[in-house]
């Protein structure tokens, strides 16, 4: 298996939960199993922070039906009952990414930063990050 770290869109609301405690496993419609060995995943918040605001790391990576992803985790998803069901709305397999340690920024990061030279756009989900990506990152949320 290959590690990689990852870039992840989060919703404000999912994001801010993350980082005080409260949600301790991010839902995904998808994500590659074969990447189970994931260092990173950095947070993407979306509208309007739209910045790099932390990162966390995974206890495990569980693929599951949809009702039992929402019998095991609805107490700590930091997500409704009706937002659950509506954002896996027909899909009959889905996934939890159980958080292990998680980090918040002090200052938010730009995309810029990953790509000087162009314009670095975030995925609707996630996109993979090459080691200096990632570096860099860390580099200026220790600074």
């Amino acid at each position: 298996m290959i590690n990689v770290d990852i870039l992840m869109s989060i919703k404000l609301q999912f994001a801010n939960k993350i980082f005080n405690g409260e949600k301790e496993v991010e839902f995904r419609k998808i994500f590659p199993l074969k990447f189970k060995n994931t260092n990173l995943i950095f947070v993407y918040c979306t509208n309007p922070i739209r910045k790099i605001i932390g990162h966390f790391s995974l206890k495990q990576i569980i693929k599951d039906s949809i009702n039992n992803l929402w019998e095991k985790y609805k107490n700590i998803g930091g997500i409704s009952e009706e937002s659950f069901f509506d954002y896996f709305r027909n899909k009959k397999i889905g996934y939890a990414l159980e958080i292990d340690k998680y980090r918040y920024y002090n200052i938010g990061i730009d995309l810029s930063v990953l790509s000087p030279n162009k314009k670095f756009f975030p995925s609707q989900s996630y996109i993979y990050l090459d080691c200096q990506m990632a570096f860099k990152i860390l580099e200026i949320a220790n600074q």
